[in-house]
């Protein structure tokens, strides 16, 4: 099992641009996508995760000066700056297990659908950084355990598999959408403090 957590370690290291595209193009292979409908959505996901990067990147080098003369003016020490969500997002998929933590979570998902223990199908494989940001942390908790990251990870998307499929008729009556949910754990794991706040 060692050898395929370091061929899917390598394959992490390829970056998001290059690693979701070719996750991508597996998946669509599985599903047997047209060839010219596959080629073209993994190209624009690789293009996609490249303009993600290029804004986040652009947008630091904007703030970082105000941010450093803020500091200086007002006399603060700080050694972090916020920038918000999409970088927090898109520094996940440099986590050297992000792609075994995809496929892990894709085949929870598949097993649980068939088990029928869930409703919910995740294909915003955007938001899988949420997922990947649970076995990332429990990664360096633990000094680098992949096996306690993978089942952190897993444990992250059961539950918010479970939450989602409790508060679809919520979210379908809301936004008068039918068979659609927030399955992120940023976002349904609120849904118990927010029923029970209510």
């Amino acid at each position: 099992m060692e050898i395929v957590i370091t061929a899917l370690q390598t394959f992490a290291s390829l970056g998001p641009m290059c690693m979701m595209p070719i996750i991508i193009f597996i998946l669509g292979l599985i599903f047997r996508v047209k060839m010219n409908t596959l080629l073209k959505s993994a190209l624009l996901v690789g293009v996609g995760f490249a303009g993600v990067n290029i804004v986040i990147n652009w947008f630091v080098g904007q703030v970082a000066g105000s941010v450093q003369a803020m500091v200086a003016n007002w006399g603060i020490q700080t050694s972090i700056m916020d920038v918000g969500w999409p970088a927090r997002a898109a520094a996940t998929w440099s986590f050297p297990l992000a792609a075994p933590v995809v496929f892990v979570i894709l085949g929870v998902n598949v097993v649980m659908l068939l088990i029928k223990q869930t409703r919910t199908v995740m294909v915003d494989f955007w938001s899988y950084n949420h997922y990947i940001f649970t076995g990332a942390l429990v990664w360096y908790a633990t000094g680098g355990n992949p096996w306690i990251a993978l089942v952190a990870a897993a444990i992250d998307a059961i539950i918010s598999f479970k939450l989602a499929d409790w508060t679809t008729p919520v979210v379908e009556d809301y936004f008068e959408l039918e068979g659609v949910n927030f399955p992120t754990s940023n976002s349904v794991c609120w849904a118990p403090i927010a029923f029970f706040l209510d």
